[in-house]
């Protein structure tokens, strides 16, 4: 069965978070035959409101990590960081107030799939299902959390939407 780490940084979502988390985990679970989901939370430490909504979403759920981020360590850190300890072949990050349906998440990774490509990101400038696959001859030597980063951060710079699947082997 193929893992995909769900990675979710959080930054003061706390009012629709506790049903965002749900509306991912349900989606998600329709593909579980084929699929299994870890869910790592990027949470600020410092918004107390936020981590507790974190904290009840992963209290009876096993396969939720939360991870408490430090306000000052930069978000660029977080997420390389969260992206050398996701599990499994494929991580999607899909921000906490979804941005991005969690459909777009699993979009992206059929275009992994079927693409062998190493980074998938929603464009709003694509037609049909707004996808765009990124090669897989991105310094291909490098760790995935290193070769994303430069496609990533030309990406956001044109849209502050956090949505993009990549493969971590």
């Amino acid at each position: 069965m193929t893992t995909i780490t769900v990675i979710i940084p959080v930054c003061n979502a706390a009012p629709a978070l506790a049903a965002n988390l749900v509306e991912m985990a349900d989606h998600f679970s329709l593909y579980a035959a084929d699929y299994e989901f870890d869910y790592l939370i990027l949470a600020d430490r410092h918004a107390r409101e936020t981590h507790q909504t974190a904290s009840a979403f992963a209290r009876y759920r096993r396969n939720v990590t939360i991870s408490n981020r430090e306000r000052h360590c930069g978000f660029a850190r977080t997420l390389r960081t969260a992206l050398e300890s996701a599990r499994g072949e494929f991580a999607i990050v899909l921000d906490g107030a979804l941005s991005y349906h969690p459909s777009v998440g699993m979009e992206l990774v059929e275009v992994l799939e079927r693409e062998q490509a190493d980074i998938a990101l929603p464009s709003t400038r694509a037609r049909g299902l707004h996808r765009a696959a990124f090669a897989k001859d991105l310094q291909s030597g490098e760790k995935p959390a290193h070769k994303l980063w430069s496609a990533l951060r030309f990406a956001f710079a044109r849209d502050p939407a956090l949505c993009f699947a990549c493969r971590l082997q």
